[in-house]
C-alpha cells in the first residue's frame, strides 16, 4: 500500500509538471501564410496603413519565430530600408521575419516625439506598431519582437522602448534622432539598447542640435545607462581603426554603443540607396550594424517578451 501511494504521488507530480510545460509553450496559429516579400495591410486607428514584410522560405509554422521591425528614415520608404540594411539576407540565415513599416505624411515620417520636423503629427505610431505585431501574430508563430530604425526611424524605435516595453525587450538604432516622447520615457521594464552613430553625421549631429531638440549622442546613451541601472563608468575599447565600442556594465538591461570615427549619416556595413554618398558621408565597412544588432537581440533570449 505504501509503495502504491509513493508511485501515485510521483506519477501525479510528473503528470502535473508535463502539463505545466505544455501550457508554457506558445500556441502557433494554424492556416495559410505567405513567404517571400509582400505588402501587409494593417488597420490602425481606422487608418489603412501598410508594411513590407519578408518571411524566409524556411519559415516553420510550428516553431516560435522572432519578428524584427525596422523603421525607415525621414522621407524614406520600406523598400529603401530593405536594401540599406540587408536584413532579408540575415533572415534567410537565421530564420526570422522582418517587417518594414511605412510612415505617413509627405514626406513620410514617424511621430517619434518632440521633433520639430514632425510637430503637429497626431498619428499614433506606437499603436500602429502594436497593430503590426498583433496582425502578424495572427498568422505567424511570433514569440519575440525587436524594433530598430534609421534616423527618424531610430527615434521611433527609441520611443517604442519608452512606451512598449511590455512587448519588446531590446531595440536598435542607427544615426538616430532621439527626441523626448510626449509623456517622457518611463518603460515598465528595463529595455536593452544597441546604437550606432558617426562622429561626422551632418544630418543628426553627434553633438546634438538645439533647434531640432536633439541631445548629444553620448548624453543620450548615458541616460539610457542610468535608466537601466548600469555602472556610471562604461568600458570603452577600439574594435577597429574607425569604430569604438562603449559598453556599460552591471546593468539591469545592457547598453552598448558603437561610435564610428568620421562616420556620416549611414548604416554601418549597409548599402547607399537613393541619394549620393557625398550627401550622407562615410559609411564604414568595419562592422555590420544589422549583424551586430541581431547578435545583441539574441544575446539574452530569456528576456524576450511574447506579444
Amino acid at each position: 500500500m505504501q509503495r502504491y501511494l509513493i508511485f501515485l504521488l510521483l506519477f501525479t507530480l510528473f503528470t502535473s509538471n508535463t502539463i505545466s510545460q505544455q501550457t508554457d509553450l506558445p500556441t502557433c496559429p494554424a492556416g495559410a501564410y505567405e513567404t517571400g516579400v509582400f505588402t501587409q495591410v494593417i488597420i490602425s486607428n481606422n487608418i489603412q496603413r501598410e508594411a513590407l514584410v519578408y518571411v524566409p522560405q524556411t519559415y516553420d509554422p510550428t516553431e516560435p519565430t522572432t519578428l524584427v521591425i525596422t523603421f525607415h528614415g525621414f522621407g524614406s520608404n520600406p523598400q529603401d530600408m530593405m536594401e540599406i540594411t540587408g536584413w532579408n539576407t540575415l533572415a534567410d540565415t537565421y530564420g526570422f521575419i522582418v517587417a518594414y513599416p511605412r510612415g505617413l505624411g509627405r514626406p513620410s515620417r514617424w511621430n517619434s516625439g518632440d521633433f520639430p520636423l514632425v510637430r503637429g503629427n497626431s498619428i499614433d505610431d506606437v499603436q500602429f506598431t502594436r497593430d503590426i505585431i498583433h496582425t502578424l501574430s495572427q498568422v505567424y508563430c511570433i514569440d519575440a519582437v525587436f524594433p530598430n530604425g534609421y534616423s527618424n526611424g531610430g527615434g521611433m524605435s527609441n520611443r517604442l522602448a519608452c512606451e512598449l516595453s511590455d512587448q519588446i525587450s531590446a531595440f536598435g538604432s542607427v544615426a538616430g534622432a532621439y527626441n523626448t516622447p510626449p509623456q517622457g520615457c518611463n518603460p515598465e521594464k528595463p529595455v536593452r539598447v544597441i546604437a550606432f552613430h558617426g562622429t561626422d553625421d551632418a544630418v543628426v549631429n553627434f553633438n546634438g542640435d538645439e533647434w531640432l531638440h536633439l541631445p548629444p549622442i553620448l548624453t543620450w546613451v548615458a541616460t539610457w545607462a542610468e535608466r537601466n541601472g548600469c555602472d556610471p563608468q562604461p568600458e570603452i575599447r577600439a574594435i577597429s581603426g574607425e569604430v569604438v565600442q562603449t559598453r556599460y556594465l552591471n546593468c539591469e538591461a545592457d547598453v552598448v554603443f558603437y561610435e564610428v570615427t568620421g562616420g556620416g549619416h549611414t548604416w554601418p556595413g549597409g548599402e547607399v540607396v537613393g541619394f549620393g554618398g557625398s550627401l550622407i558621408g562615410h559609411m564604414t565597412q568595419d562592422i555590420n550594424a544589422s549583424q551586430l544588432m541581431w547578435e545583441f537581440f539574441n544575446s539574452d533570449s530569456t528576456e524576450n517578451h511574447t506579444p
